[in-house]
C-alpha cells in the first residue's frame, strides 16, 4: 500500500484498489485542513487517523469547525462510498463557484 495514511480515502485504508473517486476524499481532507487547521478525523498518530477513515461509513468527519460554506462540499468530497463523491472537476467547479 502507497499513500500518506491520514490522508487516504476509506477504501484505500482498507486495501482496496483506490480510483479517481479515492483522489478526491484527500483533496476534501486536506480543504478540510486548509480551512481549519485540523484533522477533520482528529488528533493521533497516522495509523490512528487511518483506522478512523477506514470507519467513516460509521463515524464520518467532523465538519463543524469548517466554515459553514465549505461543509456541504467537503461533506460531499469526504462521502464514505466512492460513487457517492463528486468528481474532482464537479469538486473544482463548486470551488470556483463559491
Amino acid at each position: 500500500m502507497v499513500g500518506t495514511p491520514p490522508f487516504m480515502s476509506p477504501e484505500h485504508a482498507r486495501g482496496h484498489q483506490p480510483g479517481p473517486p479515492s483522489d478526491v476524499f484527500p483533496l476534501g481532507l486536506l480543504s478540510a485542513v486548509a480551512a481549519t487547521g485540523r484533522h477533520p478525523y482528529g488528533d493521533g498518530s497516522a495509523l490512528g487517523i487511518a483506522a478512523h477513515i477506514a470507519g467513516t461509513d460509521t463515524q464520518p468527519p467532523g465538519l463543524d469547525a469548517c466554515p459553514a460554506a465549505l461543509r456541504g462540499l467537503l461533506r460531499a468530497a469526504l462521502a464514505a462510498g466512492p460513487a457517492q463523491r463528486p468528481t474532482a472537476a464537479e469538486f473544482a467547479a463548486q470551488c470556483v463557484s463559491r
